[in-house]
C-alpha cells in the first residue's frame, strides 16, 4: 500500500518529517523491525512475525514523500526467530541475518527487481554465545561483517559474503578477548577497516580496529576506554559510532548522561581526542557506516524518553564535540522503531505503531 503524507514538522535548520498513516497492506503482527535504504528510490524493510517469529521483508519505492511498498516476502520460515539485521551491500541487493533463540544466526542473501524480492537459499546456522547485539554491517557489494558477543572468550567477527541465489558463506571467525560484550557499537570506516567499540563484564569499554582483506580479518591494538569516560548505563544501542570520514570516529554511550569523544585511526592504531559532555541518544541510524547526512558534521539521532523519542539534527564539531541544531524535534510516533538513510538528506523510518501494524514515514533534514 502507498503511505500518504498526513502532515509535516519542521525546525529551523533542522529536520522536516512527513508522517504518513495510511499503512503497508503487512497482515502480520510484527516484531523486531529493521530499516535501511538501498538507494535514493528503494528502501528495505525486515521483521520477524510475533506469533511464529518467521521473518519476513517488504521493498518500497520512493517518489517524493511517498513510500509504496510491495507485498511482503517471507525470508525463512525454517525456525522462530528474535532478532534480525540487514546489511544493504548494493542499490539492489543486501544480506539478512536472522537469529533464533538457541543462538544460531542463519543468513540469506537478497536481489530486489522493482519491489519484488528473489531470497537465496539460507545459509548454514552460526552458534552463538548470547549477546544484546548481532550487528551486521556492508563491507563491499558483495561482503558484509557480522558481530556477536561472548562472555567466555569475547567480541568476535567475520565476514560474510553474498553469493547471488546460492546460500551466503563465511570467512574464518577472529575473537577479540579484550572485550566480552554483551554491547558491541561498530562502524564501517572504509571497505577494509572497521573500527568496534565494546564493553565487558567489568563494565569497561575498549575500541579495537578489524582490518579485512578479502574473507581475512586481522585484529588491531585494543585500546581500553576504562569506566569512568563511558559509564555504561543505557548503553544497549547499535550505532553508537559514527564515522566522519575514512580515518575517524566519534562514539557515544546512549545513556542520560551522554559522553562523546573522536577517534582517529592510522592503520590499526587508535588515537583519542578529549571527551565532551555529548547528548542522551536513544538510537542512531542503523546503516553501519557514515551516518552523517548533508555533510560531514551534521546526523540525526533519537532521543528523549523510551514513551516519547524524538528526531533531533546534531552537528559535530572537533572543539566542541556534539551540539543540536535546529529547535524542534520531530516526535517519533511508533512504540518500536528502527530508521536508515536513504540520501544525504533524507532518512526512512520504519515501526510499528500501538497495534503492533507497521507504520512508516521519511525524515528530511532541511
Amino acid at each position: 500500500g502507498s503511505l500518504s503524507v498526513n502532515g509535516v514538522i519542521s525546525s529551523s535548520r533542522g529536520i522536516t518529517g512527513t508522517i504518513t498513516t495510511t499503512q503497508p497492506t503487512w497482515s502480520q503482527a510484527n516484531q523486531n523491525i529493521q530499516v535501511t535504504g538501498l538507494s535514493s528510490s528503494l528502501v528495505l524493510a525486515v521483521w520477524t512475525n510475533s506469533t511464529t517469529g518467521f521473518t519476513f521483508a517488504a521493498a518500497g519505492s520512493v517518489s517524493g514523500s511517498t513510500i509504496t511498498w510491495g507485498t511482503p516476502t517471507s525470508i525463512s520460515s525454517a525456525r522462530a526467530y528474535q532478532r534480525v539485521a540487514i546489511a544493504a551491500l548494493s542499490g539492489t541487493t543486501a544480506l539478512i541475518s536472522s537469529v533464533d533463540a538457541t543462538p544460531n544466526a542463519y543468513f540469506n542473501g537478497i536481489s530486489v527487481s522493482g519491489t519484488t524480492i528473489t531470497v537465496s537459499t539460507i545459509s548454514a546456522g552460526i552458534g552463538l554465545n548470547d549477546s544484546i547485539q548481532y550487528p551486521l554491517l556492508p563491507l563491499t557489494s558483495t561482503t558484509a561483517i557480522f558481530f556477536q558477543g561472548n562472555t567466555a572468550a569475547g567480541i568476535s567477527g567475520r565476514v560474510v559474503t553474498y553469493n547471488g541465489a546460492s546460500a551466503p558463506t563465511f570467512g574464518t571467525v577472529v575473537t577479540n578477548a579484550n572485550s566480552t560484550g554483551p554491547n558491541i557499537h561498530p562502524v564501517v570506516l572504509n571497505s577494509t577497516t572497521v573500527l568496534c567499540f565494546s564493553d565487558n563484564s567489568a563494565a569497561a569499554w575498549s575500541a579495537r580496529v578489524f582490518s579485512i582483506s578479502g574473507t581475512t580479518i586481522t585484529l588491531g591494538t585494543n585500546l581500553s576506554l576504562g569506566t569512568t569516560t563511558f559509564p555504561i548505563s543505557n548503553a544497549n544501542n547499535i550505532g553508537s559510532a559514527i564515522a566522519i570520514s575514512a580515518t575517524e570516529a566519534i562514539f557515544a554511550v546512549p545513556s542520560q548522561s551522554t559522553y562523546v569523544q573522536k577517534f582517529t585511526i592510522s592503520g590499526t592504531t587508535i588515537t583519542a581526542s578529549t571527551t565532551w559532555q555529548g547528548q542522551a541518544y536513544k538510537q542512531l541510524a542503523q546503516n553501519g557506516g557514515a551516518n552523517y547526512l548533508l555533510s560531514t558534521t551534521d546526523f540525526l539521532a533519537t532521543h528523549g524518553p523510551t514513551t516519547a523519542p524524538a528526531f533531533t539534527r546534531y552537528s559535530y564539531n572537533t572543539t566542541n564535540g556534539v551540539s543540536v541544531v535546529g529547535t524542534s524535534p520531530f516526535p517519533v510516533t511508533m512504540t518500536a522503531y528502527a530508521y536508515g538513510y536513504v540520501t544525504t538528506n533524507t532518512a526512512v523510518v520504519a515501526g510499528l505503531n500501538s497495534a503492533n501494524q507497521p507504520s512508516g514515514y521519511l525524515v528530511y533534514l532541511t
